[in-house]
């Protein structure tokens, strides 16, 4: 098991999407061990869902402000628009400022189920207050604004700076993921890198892409390849913040629900055994976000189209992904049944290591991982 607390989303990979930490780029966080999660259906998705709401517009406190970041250039001056904004599922809040910047009034909303489209008329910075605002110009939020993050952005790209002659981006000890993109600003794929010496590199702009900072390096190993950034206007590249630990010695059987901790870490997990409808779409987001995770697949589920897809997805990624055994075709290993391929009866001691080394098999073929010592019995048996 990742990480420290076992967080199981057997929904998610299972046909519905949401989990409830949400680390931000560049943003103040929880901590994020091996297993922070970022968990809600991809850009791609289309909103169907309305959003509840709660209309109060009563004066209140401002959201939390800390010292503005260091700009390499100035920004432009607001300007009008007309753009497609996008609020990912879970609590939003919206405020309107005074010319002082000073918050007047805020309303809350909570979309659930499905993103919600928005129009946006306006990005501005507000004062001092780190990062931008989104006017939202449509629904039960319109007139307020809200913080550009990866749940609350236009879609595609947003504000788009170009550095001529190029900008120098900070690199810190660490491990990095670049990015490029492909049609409409999706994932097209990655690079991974380990950075050994604080360092630097040329980058010809930057720009927010789906909510998420970036720099594009200029020359070297990263030319053409997005950087995350720490934050919106601060050329300081943001490394992984997971990392996938070593296997535990062999030993005797051990039950992981929760590791004790004093720090606020995540065991995000997946069962990988039903419906996989969303599921490559979610194990993209976690790539996005660099978020690390435990899949539990099936082998009979991996072996489908969207299964090897997903296992694909985690080859390309074993500095943010590792996987355990779910079993070959999913069957009750107490009593039996629950499948045309499982036996009627209890499974014999034979047949329990066929469901397993079957499985094990499987996913190392598909991913190029070990996934022993780690299983997770089907319907908790």
């Amino acid at each position: 098991m990742r990480g420290v607390v076992a967080l199981t989303l057997v929904a998610a990979l299972a046909g519905t999407g949401v989990a409830a930490c949400q680390p931000q780029p560049g943003t103040s966080t929880t901590g994020t061990s091996a297993s922070a999660a970022s968990v809600v259906p991809s850009a791609t998705t289309s909103p169907t869902t309305s959003p509840t709401t709660s209309p109060s517009t009563s004066p209140t406190t401002s959201p939390a402000t800390s010292p503005t970041s260091r700009a390499a250039t100035p920004d432009p001056p607001a300007k009008a628009m007309s753009r497609p904004g996008r609020l990912e599922p879970g609590p939003h809040t919206g405020y309107r400022f005074s010319a002082t910047g000073a918050v007047v009034a805020q309303r809350s909303l909570r979309v659930v189920n499905s993103p919600l489209l928005v129009t946006v008329d306006q990005r501005r910075r507000i004062g001092s207050r780190p990062g931008y605002y989104l006017r939202v110009a449509t629904g039960d939020l319109a007139g307020y604004e809200v913080l550009e993050s990866s749940v609350a952005y236009l879609v595609g790209i947003a504000g788009r700076r170009h550095y001529d002659p190029a900008h120098t981006l900070a690199l810190a000890p660490g491990r990095y993921l670049g990015y490029r993109f492909g049609d409409g600003w999706g994932l097209q794929t990655t690079r991974y890198d380990e950075v050994a010496a604080s360092t630097t590199a040329d980058v010809s702009e930057r720009a927010v892409v789906n909510g998420r900072p970036y720099a594009l390096g200029d020359t070297g190993d990263w030319a053409g390849w997005w950087l995350p950034l720490t934050r919106p206007r601060r050329l300081e590249a943001q490394g992984l913040t997971c990392e996938v630990p070593a296997k535990p010695a062999a030993g005797a059987s051990v039950v992981l629900t929760r590791v004790p901790t004093d720090e606020p870490r995540l065991a995000l997990t997946f069962d990988m055994g039903g419906r996989l409808d969303p599921a490559r779409k979610i194990v993209k987001r976690l790539v996005v976000d660099r978020v690390c995770a435990t899949l539990h697949p099936t082998g009979a589920t991996a072996l489908t189209p969207p299964g090897t897809a997903v296992m694909k997805l985690v080859a390309a990624h074993p500095e943010l992904f590792e996987v355990g055994n779910h079993t070959m075709h999913h069957c009750n290993l107490v009593v039996g049944g629950e499948g045309p391929s499982c036996p009627a009866d209890p499974p014999t001691t034979a047949q329990i290591q066929a469901e397993l080394t079957q499985a094990q098999q499987v996913i190392g073929d598909l991913t190029g991982l070990v996934s022993a010592p780690y299983w997770r019995p089907p319907y908790g048996a």
